[in-house]
Order: structure tokens, then C-alpha cells, then sequence
């Protein structure tokens, strides 16, 4: 089936609709134009959310087949879906390239809400533009190494398979190479649908570029991280990782490991723990802030760290938090911030909380707009300094803070506000200004 623009304009339109839908032998589906990509619709359309567009309950692509939506001289890929509402078996080949001289990959999806089994990545590269993206949206997932094409070969492709939610790490390592993916879990009928559970080890690199593609995880429930499992990248490649689950993100083996090698790690989810985990995003920043209850903290570094409106932030025992910058907000009425371990390194640091306890192996810096309300207790192995207003006060003029140094304590912003304060120093005198 072809709907091409071979010299001039964009790719058409092609449905390819149905209760079961197959594409068999080497049977090809072209929308490719010369100035963008058209749209490919096998078995429904994006996500399924379309109302005027049939969604089918099976659909099936042999390993020989081919779909296209490229780009083939300038402008940006075009959009291919492929969805089911029960089980997809998708072992084609699918495009959505930019042009050769210009314009940006396209988007592809692969959806089976209930049974989905793919044996290929999908193409939404770019010759000269940015990559496009790949989007995973069964109701749950489980993110693996190796995974067999156990349907390639089946006499009815079209039988409901809701055991066999899991797709190979080496597909989304390929993906990444090129775009951008998206793994979205949605809420089905049975309770424990919605997970995201990662098993298995990616390894990101495109040999030194310099670029950063982007891993986004959707669940409707949790994200989980079990043993053995990580992301990490090679020099140069950064890798952006956004974790968004309804309920837990969840990173409590002392053989998980995130490096996104100066990529951004973005958590939005009720809890985060990260107990026994290790994570390092070099250069880039961890940013809790849309984690809305607990956040417990395991080994971790970088350049900055963002924790706002929990309800507190612990660290597990020997562990050790290494930040440039460090900023938490904890503030109704039992909130804390405790960070206690004896390696904990933060160059500066703002804390907003009721409690905040933390250790520092050598010199800390309070940022201006730190605000404890009842108690601020710092020991570090160096100086403990501020560059702003510092406010440990309360209307009863109970709040205490407690400075506690190998090194001197200079607090000489302007506008500070103590209710009480008790300094242990080994070298100099607290001066106050």
C-alpha cells in the first residue's frame, strides 16, 4: 500500500483498520513525501483515544514487512501508529525519518494494552534535525534483557497473550541512539496493572557525540527498579531520565545504578526511595520536586539537587550525598530534613523546614533563603558559612540552632534571624555581622 509524494509535498494518509489486522510476508505500507512524512494508522489511532477511528483487538506485523513515513529529502518524519486493544505482535520494520536535508524524526507508536511483543526498534531518526520519538503504551511492562520473538512464527497470530507485557533493553538502547522514548503504562482492569518494573541493564552510548536523547517513564501505578538493574552512559552521552509514576518510584537494591552522565534525572511520584541504590548524574541535576510525600535517599551526586514541598527527606545509613547544590523544602507543620551520614559533601545548601539536621565532611555554605522553624543542627569537617538571610526563628522564640565545626562558623549575611544559637568550633570564634 503507497500514499507517496515522490518529488514535492508530504506523504498521505493510509488506514489500515479492523477487529484483526495483519501485515504479512513482505508486504510494505509506504507515506513517505519529499517534504515530510504522512500518517500510517494500523489499527487505531494514537493511544486509541481517536473515537473516530476503529480500534482493533489484534494486530500483527510479519518480520519481513515494512512501513514508512520518512522524509525522504527535507522536512520532519512522519507519524506511524500501530495499536490493539488486546495483544499486538509488531516484528516489521517501521519508519518515521527527517529528510536528508533538513527536518526532525517523527513519532511512532507500538501499543498493546493487554499483549505486546515487538522484535525491532523503530527508525525516527534525523539526518540533519533532532530525533524523533518512539512511544511503548501497554496497561504494564517489564523492561528485560533478551527477549525471544516467541510469536514470529505462530499459525493465529490474532490470540490474546497478557502474560508476555515485556520488551528487550536492546531495543530501547537502539532507539535512544537516534530519538527520544516514551513508555506510558495505563489503568486496565486488573488491579495490579499499571507497573513499569525495570530488570535489566542499559547501557547508553553513541560513540562520544555529545548528545542527550531522553528515557520517559509513564506509570499509571509504580516504577520499580529491582536487582541487577541500571542506566548508565558512556563519556559525552548524557541521557535525560524522567521517572513520573502515580504512586512509587522505587530504587532499593544495592546492584541498581542510574548515571545519566550529565543528563537530568526527574522524578515526579507520592514516594521515592532509593535506599541501596546508586545514583550519579554527573553534571546534570536530581530533581525530586515533583515527589509530593516521602523521599529517602540512598547514595547520590551530582551538580544540583532539588527536593521541594515533601513531606520529609531522609538518607539511608552509610551512604553518602556529593552536591554542588543542594536545595530542599519541607515545610508543614512535623516536616524534616534529616541528612545525617558522615560522607555527605554539599558545597551550598538551602534548607526551608521545620527540622534539618545534616552532616558535611568539609566546608558547607547556607544559601540565603534557608528557613528552620524549630531546629537547625549542621556539624561539618570544615567551615560553615552563609551567602544571604538565614531565618531560625519561630513566634515563640524557641528555635535553636546548633553549629558544630572542625573549622570556623562566619554567618555574615544580611537580615539573619536566630532565636537561639549554640556553636562547638575548634579554630576560630562564631562571628555574627
Amino acid at each position: 500500500t503507497s500514499a507517496q509524494a515522490f518529488t514535492t509535498g508530504n506523504g498521505g494518509f493510509i488506514k489500515v483498520l479492523g477487529d484483526k489486522v495483519g501485515v504479512f510476508d513482505e508486504a510494505q505500507v509506504n507515506a513517505s513525501g519529499a517534504n515530510g512524512g504522512g500518517t500510517i494508522l494500523i489499527g487505531g489511532d494514537r493511544q486509541g483515544l481517536n473515537s473516530s477511528i476503529r480500534n482493533a483487538d489484534f494486530i500483527y506485523l510479519g518480520e519481513n514487512t515494512v512501513v514508512k513515513a520518512d522524509a525522504t529529502d527535507t522536512g520532519n518524519g512522519g507519524k506511524i501508529i500501530t495499536f490493539a486493544k488486546d495483544t499486538a505482535r509488531i516484528h516489521g520494520n517501521l519508519f518515521a525519518r527527517g529528510g536528508l536535508t533538513s527536518g526532525d524524526g517523527g513519532f511512532i507508536e507500538t501499543s498493546g494494552l493487554r499483549g505486546f511483543d515487538i522484535s525491532n526498534a523503530p527508525d525516527v531518526s534525523a539526518f540533519n534535525g533532532n530525533g524523533g520519538l518512539w512511544l511503548i503504551d501497554p496497561y504494564s511492562i517489564i523492561i528485560v534483557n533478551n527477549v525471544d520473538c516467541v510469536t514470529c512464527t505462530l499459525t493465529s497470530p490474532f490470540t490474546s497473550d497478557a502474560t508476555n507485557n515485556q520488551i528487550d533493553v536492546d531495543l530501547i538502547e537502539n532507539a535512544l541512539l537516534t530519538g527520544n522514548v516514551t513508555v506510558t503504562t495505563g489503568a486496565g482492569g486488573v488491579p495490579t496493572e499499571g507497573d513499569i518494573t525495570f530488570q535489566a541493564n542499559l547501557d547508553f552510548a553513541i560513540n562520544g557525540n555529545a548528545n542527550t536523547n531522553s528515557l520517559t517513564l509513564n506509570a499509571n501505578r509504580d516504577i520499580i527498579f529491582t536487582n541487577a538493574s541500571s542506566v548508565s552512559t558512556v563519556t559525552n552521552d548524557g541521557l535525560d531520565l524522567i521517572l513520573n509514576a502515580g504512586r512509587n518510584v522505587s530504587l532499593s537494591s544495592t546492584t541498581t545504578g542510574l548515571n545519566t552522565n550529565g543528563g537530568d534525572l526527574q522524578v515526579s511520584s507520592v514516594d521515592f526511595n532509593s535506599t541501596n541504590a546508586s545514583i550519579d548524574v554527573g553534571s546534570g541535576e536530581l530533581n525530586l520536586d515533583d515527589v509530593t510525600n516521602n523521599v529517602i535517599l540512598g547514595s547520590a551526586q551530582g551538580s544540583d539537587l532539588r527536593v521541594r514541598d515533601v513531606n520529609s527527606v531522609s538518607q539511608a545509613t552509610s551512604t553518602s550525598l556529593v552536591f554542588d547544590d543542594a536545595r530542599f523544602r519541607a515545610t508543614a507543620a512535623t516536616d524534616s530534613v534529616k541528612l545525617l551520614e558522615a560522607n555527605n559533601d554539599f558545597n551550598t545548601i538551602r534548607l526551608e523546614a521545620v527540622e534539618a539536621l545534616i552532616n558535611d565532611i568539609d566546608d558547607i555554605d547556607l544559601d540565603g533563603g534557608t528557613v528552620v522553624t524549630s531546629l537547625l543542627d549542621i556539624t561539618a569537617g570544615g567551615n560553615i558559612t552563609d551567602s544571604g538571610a538565614i531565618t531560625v526563628s519561630n513566634v515563640n522564640n524557641t528555635a535553636v540552632t546548633n553549629f558544630d565545626t572542625s573549622g570556623s562558623v562566619v554567618i555574615d549575611g544580611n537580615n539573619d534571624n536566630f532565636n537561639n544559637v549554640r556553636s562547638e568550633e575548634h579554630t576560630s570564634e562564631l562571628q555574627s555581622h
